[in-house]
């Protein structure tokens, strides 16, 4: 059974994700964001990615931050992040400032990573929907409701949707599924390269013509 005091930090873990996404994938809308503590090589690793506001893909991923002593809030040039427990089991928010890439074609993400800058942030906030349940060997997923902005540039766009957010700290599972009922074509996909080939996330949308969610997996 989830506890309270599996939100905090599991300081010998050798890795640690926190996940956290939005989706409406209907509407063509979604975002993610993923947080990655490596222990050994006292680095994290910071992914955030948006699709269906403006840009095909608006995206950054960060993977030389120095590990933080303490708390789940990274900074390195161009990005500050943070993951802040509100309420254990209840109400999580997720801020970020930084300079991501906007990208025509989606899948340039996983190639040269190369497309015109732009100011990119989230203020966003989980709230719980349904308690936690076991996701693999060690750790949880909860379904909750988000809302918040994110912000491109100038423009800001609206959030209120359905959304889901993990924390392991064990092996992440690919494929990585976070949809209600069974995943349908993907309407968009976000890729970041990562040892031993590219982590895709896909939004799908559920056969049933449903909100859908995110579908990740190594490839």
């Amino acid at each position: 059974m989830t506890a309270s005091v599996d939100e905090s930090r599991h300081v010998g873990a050798a890795e640690e994700v926190w996940v956290f996404d939005a989706a409406d994938a209907a509407g063509g809308f979604g975002v993610v964001a993923w947080l990655w503590y490596r222990a050994p090589e006292r680095v994290a690793w910071w992914w955030a990615g948006a699709v269906g506001v403006g840009p095909p893909l608006v995206a950054l991923r960060a993977s030389d931050i120095p590990l933080p002593r303490r708390g789940t809030t990274v900074r390195t040039d161009g990005l500050w992040a943070q993951l802040e427990c509100e309420e254990p089991l209840v109400h999580w928010s997720v801020a970020m400032e930084c300079f991501g890439v906007a990208y025509d074609d989606p899948w340039e993400a996983a190639r040269s990573e190369r497309g015109d800058l732009v100011p990119f942030g989230l203020e966003l906030s989980f709230v719980a929907s349904e308690p936690p349940s076991p996701l693999g060997g060690a750790g949880y997923g909860q379904w909750c409701r988000v809302t918040g902005e994110v912000l491109l540039g100038d423009a800001t766009v609206d959030v209120d949707c359905g959304g889901h957010r993990a924390h392991v700290w064990g092996g992440v599972p690919s494929p990585f599924e976070r949809v209600r009922g069974t995943p349908g074509a993907a309407v968009a996909v976000c890729p970041f390269p990562m040892d031993g080939g590219v982590w895709v996330e896909s939004l799908c949308p559920t056969d049933d013509g449903g909100a859908g969610g995110w579908v990740g997996r190594l490839t």
